[in-house]
């Protein structure tokens, strides 16, 4: 369910990040649509609409990344399920969005895609490659561009001051970046 939700929805779009929009909020709803109607067990038809009620959601700004007011981020992720949810269960009841809300003059790909909008990404290597391959589970609940730096500085405070090191938890058998104090799942 997750799988069609990502390749369905952030394949195409790249220009939409150095714009100052948050991949999350932007094709967020819609994939959570996608996931939502298909564990409903949505017609064709009724997930269709369910999608274009959803993109009607689409925001999230990255504001949050230049200074005070960072905590906004951390909505975007609920706000979107959120949106996808209520778009099924308007389209389940019959309520109706637009059918191109994607792909059209003015749907999600387009409008936060501009000109570097790649809508045959979307199924040009189906069944061989998939978007969500790029989705990576972070290990520390932080901007995943410091996840080396918050590595490194563990790996030192380990070195240096033992006993402030022990931590317990687990971490999943899908982590890129096993802690070597944790076990694994």
């Amino acid at each position: 369910v997750a799988v069609t939700g990502v390749q369905t929805c952030a394949l195409p779009i790249y220009a939409h990040n150095s714009l100052g929009f948050h991949t999350t909020g932007v094709v967020g709803p819609a994939a959570a649509a996608v996931a939502a109607g298909i564990v409903l067990g949505f017609d064709a038809g009724t997930l269709h609409n369910a999608v274009g009620i959803a993109c009607s959601s689409a925001s999230g700004i990255k504001a949050f990344t230049q200074g005070p007011g960072g905590m906004v981020k951390r909505t975007h992720a609920g706000r979107a399920a959120e949106s996808g949810v209520l778009a099924c269960l308007l389209a389940g009841k019959g309520f109706t969005g637009p059918l191109q809300a994607i792909d059209g003059a003015f749907g999600l790909t387009h409008v936060f895609g501009g000109n570097t909008v790649n809508l045959a990404a979307i199924d040009a290597d189906l069944g061989r490659a998939w978007a969500i391959g790029a989705v990576w589970i972070k290990v520390y609940p932080a901007c995943g561009l410091i996840h080396s730096t918050l590595h490194a500085i563990e790996r030192l405070r380990a070195l240096t001051c033992p006993q402030s090191a022990q931590t317990s938890g687990r971490i999943g058998p899908r982590s890129r970046y096993p802690l070597p104090h944790l076990p694994r799942d």
